[in-house]
């Protein structure tokens, strides 16, 4: 009898060990910083016009949204999605307008012509210097502008602006 008096005591302080230590390691988290929640960063051309960087054809003021398709001439991934979008017909419900880098003419000249003449997808160049306005560094880059030429999404990934 006197053992199983003595195996409780000594189970009583274990479990009063326990409690002292679980105490502890609540005021050890206490004491701890809070997580600060980083907002996703917006990228600075969000609300801002893009005619004073890009000229646009006059059908972007006649539609609602308009969807802006910068693209490279040499980029496989931009061409695949640009198939991608007139196999499945985005291009009459978004108003696609391109907008092509080429480090040559020829690639430019050679890239209109691969165009489907039934799309009617209306394609300029892209400088050097539009680039780096637009801070583009990844091809594609589709951006969402409304009837005012104002940006209203900016996005390497086509399924969030399209």
């Amino acid at each position: 009898m006197i053992i199983y008096l003595l195996l409780f005591f000594i189970w009583l302080l274990f479990l009063l060990v326990l409690l002292i230590q679980i105490s502890k390691l609540k005021k050890a988290l206490a004491l701890l910083p809070k997580p600060k929640f980083i907002q996703k960063k917006s990228n600075s051309l969000i609300k801002k016009d893009i005619s004073n960087i890009l000229q646009l054809p006059n059908s972007y003021s006649t539609h609602d949204e308009s969807i802006i398709l910068l693209m490279a001439a040499s980029c496989k991934i931009c061409h695949e999605k640009l198939n991608e979008i007139i196999h499945k017909n985005k291009h009459k419900s978004h108003n696609l307008i391109i907008y092509l880098y080429s480090e040559t003419p020829d690639l430019y000249n050679q890239f209109n012509n691969s165009i489907p003449a039934h799309c009617k997808i209306p394609i300029f160049p892209l400088s050097e210097i539009q680039k780096k306005q637009l801070q583009i560094f990844v091809f594609p880059t589709f951006i969402r502008i409304n009837s005012e030429a104002t940006i209203t999404k900016f996005s390497p990934i086509s399924d969030n602006v399209l």
